[in-house]
C-alpha cells in the first residue's frame, strides 16, 4: 500500500491577516486518530471540522475560520490526499 507524503502545502487564493500575520499558504500534515478524537469533542459538526483542520495545520482555529470557502475546499482536498493509495496511484477502495 502506498501513501502520499506526510505534508501538503495549500496555497490560499486569499491572503489571511490573523493577529497581524499575513498567511498565504498553510501546511497540512497527515491526520492522526488523535486529531479526529480531539475534533469529536466539539458538539457542532462545523466546529469539529474547524478544530480538525486547525490541528492538522498547527494554527489557531481563528485562521481556519477566516478561510474563504474556496480555500476551505482546498484544505478538504488536501486531507483527502492522505488516503491510502492503490499501486496505480488512485485512492484505495475499502
Amino acid at each position: 500500500m502506498l501513501y502520499p507524503t506526510n505534508k501538503v502545502t495549500v496555497s490560499l487564493g486569499s491572503i489571511i491577516d490573523f493577529q497581524g500575520e499575513k498567511i498565504s499558504s498553510l501546511e497540512v500534515r497527515a491526520p492522526r486518530v488523535r486529531d479526529q478524537l480531539l475534533a469529536q469533542k466539539e458538539k457542532d459538526a462545523a466546529d469539529q471540522d474547524i478544530v480538525f483542520f486547525a490541528n492538522l495545520c498547527g494554527v489557531d482555529r481563528g485562521v481556519i475560520e477566516l478561510l474563504d470557502l474556496r480555500d476551505y475546499e482546498r484544505m478538504q482536498d488536501a486531507v483527502k490526499k492522505f488516503a491510502p493509495m492503490a499501486a496505480d496511484g488512485t485512492p484505495k477502495k475499502t
